[in-house]
């Protein structure tokens, strides 16, 4: 997979002009996780943060790529009645029952599925806008951890940063 096949648009971009699904899987003061589709070049990845700016507004995120049946599948474990709303979906996730934690481990089955991380982007906190994507270099692979958890596992921001080639953004209040 290269960036010239798969991320084909002119960054920054929409997160929807990149990706045609996306289904948040975490949050803590705007996105954490997900996975998203991109159906003309079938491909879904998991999105699992990296690092965040000092005001946490401004994110780096690891792409893993799954296929998309793999995308389907955990759409329809996590709302199987539910009328789809595209381009973003935030479902209520399952937890506390016995049934909930059988569900939640049909979940994480799924998103286990995911291969290596192949590339990095960096995005604000809504993951409204993505700023870049770029593939991740063996050096730059080895920096990331085996196992996400939902939070920045890494303090190196300014790293990411530069290797995204993008600029500290101001938050957008203070515009």
């Amino acid at each position: 997979m290269n960036n010239i096949e798969i991320f084909d648009v002119q960054f920054p971009a929409r997160s929807e002009s990149v990706f045609d699904k996306i289904v948040l899987t975490g949050w803590y003061d705007g996105i954490t996780g997900a996975i998203a589709s991109q159906t003309r070049s079938e491909v879904a990845f998991r999105i699992d943060i990296v690092a965040w700016g000092p005001s946490e507004w401004q994110r780096i995120f690891a792409l893993s790529p799954f296929d998309l049946q793999s995308f389907d599948s955990l759409v329809a474990l996590l709302a199987p009645d539910a009328t789809e709303t595209w381009p973003k979906r935030d479902p209520e996730w399952p937890s506390g029952t016995p049934e909930d934690k059988t569900l939640n481990a049909k979940i994480d089955t799924v998103l286990n599925t995911a291969g290596r991380p192949t590339h990095v982007l960096a995005s604000n906190a809504r993951f409204k806008t993505i700023d870049q994507v770029k593939g991740l270099d063996e050096a730059s692979l080895s920096l990331l951890p085996q196992k996400f958890d939902a939070y920045p596992f890494s303090e190196d921001f300014d790293y990411w940063r530069r290797y995204l080639g993008v600029e500290i953004q101001k938050l957008p209040w203070h515009s």
